[in-house]
């Protein structure tokens, strides 16, 4: 039966459930209101009828136009609608103190991670004997101890540094290092992944650098070129100025040196070895007092002979690193069997006398821009003023780096240009066009 489009009206009637023969009712199109006889649905549930009834705007399912099954469902669409504004409102409220927390914290990097001194995941002795091998492979050795190389259960390398019986290091030094390396974090600071702390067994675990530190990378057969050497020397002072400027408090470092500096595959530079790190405990404050601690050449000599401890002790020692990029030298020289000089002397007399030639490291002399060398020895020089007010901060030092990275770079482009090659390769093989165009990216952004 075909009613479709027949501008019928009512309801449906209940006798067509009642009809033995009927098999299809199409009743779609029309004007009809009410609620569909139960007798029809049940033969259609039971596939004994084919009903259409679509395009009836005033018809509804079964009991479904009994009013009080519609004040229910009136009663259920409120409260969906408040539960709904609840969430709603909940959900604002979470979002505005997620963002207040996110706003203090990005004024104050290290504020997320100043509340817990150990955070970082807790080894025992056993643990580290079994990732390191029974310590079988070392890779450095230091005031605090021997470093081994070792391999977590998901194939991460880290570097293990075990405090020595034997160690200049007590206690004091491994929780000051291991409380310092929890709380900052920047990408030119080494990540300390673990500690131990197993009766009389002592161990900081921290990210595994595959380079090594800088001091070995530049005695090595494979040299850095200038342009490297100054991309490390970028990485290094910003992360000094972080530990000067981001931190609350401010962290000095104390021990600033190429031995401390290391590398990743890339050549990313991250400060390591907190040991002797200090905190000042007010931004009132410009220095304290503390027995001198360091490494000898790049200790700062106002520092030592006054016990005063301030950030310029760091930008002496960061003066020092300079000029060891520059010249391919020691920090103590031995100029002969019986003599040996600072390195901060012998350049700086090499210098005054406009003689750059003569302090230059030759595996760089002819591969690099001079004004630029020129622009980082001035700076160099002016790191290791003997009086550490007359001392730039680490931030001018790192501005003045980035604007010798930009003056290398430059010529190299021009160098490329005009030798019509489109670039020459660097020491280790990579192009220097996209070398540059990193670099150049870097430092801007900065």
């Amino acid at each position: 039966m075909d009613l479709s489009h027949n501008s019928l009206s009512g309801s449906i009637p209940v006798f067509l459930g009642q009809v033995p023969a009927l098999q299809f009712l199409d009743l779609s199109s029309n004007n009809l209101s009410g609620s569909i006889p139960w007798s029809l649905l049940e033969k259609t549930q039971r596939g004994l009828l084919t009903l259409r009834v679509d395009n009836n705007p005033g018809l509804c399912g079964n009991n479904t136009c009994n009013p009080i099954q519609k004040k229910r469902r009136n009663k259920t669409k409120l409260l969906q609608i408040v539960i709904s504004v609840i969430v709603a409102v909940s959900l604002l409220v979470l979002a505005v103190f997620l963002f207040v927390i996110w706003d203090r914290r990005k004024k104050r990097p290290d504020l997320a991670h100043s509340t817990n001194t150990f955070e970082n995941r807790r080894f025992t002795y056993k643990e580290l004997k079994h990732i390191t091998n029974n310590f079988n492979s070392v890779i450095g050795r230091g005031g605090f101890g021997l470093v081994y190389v070792g391999c977590l259960e998901n194939g991460a390398l880290v570097a293990v540094k075990m405090r020595s019986e034997t160690s200049s290091q007590g206690n004091t030094e491994f929780l000051a290092e291991a409380q310092h390396l929890a709380r900052v974090h920047h990408k030119n600071l080494v990540s300390l992944i673990g500690y131990c702390k197993d009766k009389k067994h002592l161990s900081l675990v921290y990210e595994y650098m595959d380079e090594g530190n800088l001091e070995d990378r530049l005695r090595g057969q494979e040299s850095l070129n200038w342009l490297q050497r100054l991309k490390i020397a970028l990485d290094s002072a910003h992360g000094l100025e972080y530990l000067h400027k981001s931190c609350s408090p401010p962290l000095i470092h104390r021990d600033v040196k190429t031995g401390n500096i290391l590398l990743t595959t890339n050549l990313q530079a991250k400060l390591s070895d907190f040991g002797l790190t200090r905190a000042f405990s007010s931004e009132m404050v410009t220095h304290m007092t503390t027995r001198p601690a360091g490494t000898l050449g790049y200790l700062d000599p106002e520092y030592y002979a006054t016990s005063h401890l301030s950030e310029k002790s760091d930008v002496y020692s960061f003066g020092v690193v300079l000029l060891v990029l520059i010249t391919g030298q020691r920090a103590i020289i031995t100029i002969s069997d019986t003599e040996r000089n600072n390195i901060t002397i012998w350049a700086r007399h090499g210098l005054s006398e406009g003689d750059i030639d003569s302090v230059i490291d030759p595996r760089i002399r002819g591969d690099c821009d001079i004004n630029s060398v020129w622009k980082v020895a001035e700076l160099a020089l002016q790191c290791t003023q003997h009086t550490g007010r007359d001392r730039p901060t680490m931030t001018e030092v790192a501005e003045g780096i980035s604007e010798s990275l930009q003056l290398e770079t430059s010529s190299r482009s021009m160098r490329c240009s005009s030798s019509g090659t489109g670039g020459s390769a660097l020491a280790d093989g990579e192009p220097v066009g996209a070398l540059e165009t990193e670099l150049i990216g870097e430092t801007s952004a900065r």
